[in-house]
C-alpha cells in the first residue's frame, strides 16, 4: 500500500500536467509550479494580457518602489491555481 503523502503528490503532478498542456494550448508561458499536499497546486505564467480581465480573479494590488502598481491574477485550471502579476 502507497503513503498518503505518495497519492497525494502524485495526483497533484498529474493536475499539473493537465494545466500546464492546457496553457500550452492557450500559447502561455509557465514560469513555475509549486506542489504542496496542504493545498491546490500553484502554477506561475507570464502575463496572459487582456483577454482574461474578465475570468481572473485580482488577488492584491501593491507598489514596486521602481515599477510602479502592480496587481496578481488569480485562475483556477485543472484543479490548480494559476497567478501572475503584471503592472497596472
Amino acid at each position: 500500500m502507497r503513503p498518503i503523502a505518495n497519492i497525494r503528490a502524485q495526483s497533484g503532478a498529474l493536475q499539473i500536467a493537465a494545466a500546464i498542456e492546457q496553457l500550452s494550448r492557450m500559447r502561455l508561458s509557465v514560469i513555475g509550479a509549486t506542489l504542496d499536499s496542504r493545498r491546490a497546486p500553484v502554477i506561475q505564467i507570464r502575463p496572459p494580457g487582456k483577454n482574461w480581465q474578465g475570468r481572473a480573479r485580482w488577488s492584491q494590488i501593491d507598489h514596486h518602489t521602481v515599477f510602479g502598481p502592480y496587481r496578481q491574477g488569480q485562475l483556477e485550471i485543472c484543479g490548480c491555481l494559476v497567478v501572475w502579476q503584471e503592472l497596472k
